[in-house]
Parts: structure tokens; C-alpha cells; sequence
């Protein structure tokens, strides 16, 4: 951490190459980031869905033997 904090502060040639591995690594692993929680947002709306239908499935095989009841 520290060679990146001195890096950032001390911008000669090499540094600045650093810098910009340092700034790809960064951007990289943001994109990562975005992309799991994409990953999980979209799982989790797939997991709703499938309690919703459960859900309706549930429900409807209620009323149809309460139909069947009466």
C-alpha cells in the first residue's frame, strides 16, 4: 500500500507507468465488481420470480380444491 500511496504522490517516468497499471488494475477490478452485482441483482430477481410463481402455484391449487370441496 504503501509503494502505491508513493507511487501516486512521486510522478517520475516509472512512476507514472505504475500509475497507469495501478489506474488498469483499478478499472478492472471495478468492472469486475459491477459485473457481480449485476450477476447478483439479476439472481435475486430470479429467485422473486420463482417465489412469486410458487407462490401462484400455491395459491391456485388451493382454490381448486376448495372448488372441488363444495
Amino acid at each position: 500500500m504503501v509503494v502505491i500511496i508513493n507511487a501516486l504522490i512521486a510522478p517520475s517516468h516509472k512512476h507514472v507507468e505504475f500509475q497507469e497499471v495501478i489506474a488498469e488494475n483499478i478499472i478492472s477490478q471495478a468492472k469486475e465488481i459491477v459485473s457481480n452485482i449485476k450477476e447478483i441483482v439479476l439472481t435475486g430477481s430470479i429467485l422473486a420470480t420463482m417465489g412469486k410463481v410458487s407462490l401462484a402455484i400455491k395459491n391456485m391449487s388451493i382454490l381448486f380444491s376448495n372448488l372441488y370441496k363444495h
